[in-house]
């Protein structure tokens, strides 16, 4: 997984005072970081291509209220990930269901090196793990996927969610809870 460097505090101001290229210079440091961020929440890439579009625009918008009292990155990711909440309320509202956002991407762990039927095994596993994760509510489904698949603290989470920590320990908690009751397991076995 990528980790993004904070872009210098230079290129902010200029694209505060309506220097194009800095912000041009922003967007194409954080868009794609940005893209993999919603659409492994949102599983869909039409869903992230718009959202994220969406929040380059806000972005802009809103850039001269930046104080720079978190890291720019965090603001940013916050503004997405209140788009993409936004979104699901919305979809929520109007009772539709697109098919993109019930299917999850499928994780691909098999070595090359191993024999066909440990990779059916493992690919079996997996299938069962994954099962298990789309089923859970949305909001534990969102905070185990940006704990186990993003790696991203506990802090890092309530920073880019906006929850306070919390609830974000809380929902994490939950949702190991369900999967454990789901998948059969020990929780021990799924909080690593």
């Amino acid at each position: 997984m990528k980790t993004f460097r904070q872009i210098h505090p230079i290129f902010i101001e200029r694209a505060q005072k309506g220097d194009e290229a800095s912000f041009n210079r922003i967007v194409s440091e954080y868009k794609d970081g940005l893209y993999r961020f919603i659409r492994r929440l949102s599983r869909n890439d039409d869903i992230a291509a718009d959202i994220v579009a969406e929040t380059i625009v806000r972005a802009y918008l809103h850039l001269p209220s930046f104080k720079g009292d978190a890291e720019f990155s965090t603001w940013l990711f916050r503004i997405a990930f209140r788009l993409y909440a936004d979104e699901c309320r919305r979809a929520k509202r109007l009772k539709t269901v697109n098919l993109g956002q019930q299917i999850a991407c499928g994780y691909s762990f098999v070595s090359d090196g191993m024999l066909p039927d440990e990779c059916c095994e493992i690919s079996e596993e997996n299938g069962k793990i994954v099962t298990a994760v789309r089923a859970l509510p949305e909001l534990q489904r969102e905070i185990i996927t940006l704990f186990h698949l993003h790696h991203l603290s506990y802090q890092e989470i309530s920073d880019r969610t906006g929850l306070p920590l919390g609830t974000v320990k809380s929902r994490l908690n939950r949702a190991r809870l369900m999967l454990s009751q789901s998948l059969g397991l020990e929780l021990s076995s799924i909080a690593a």
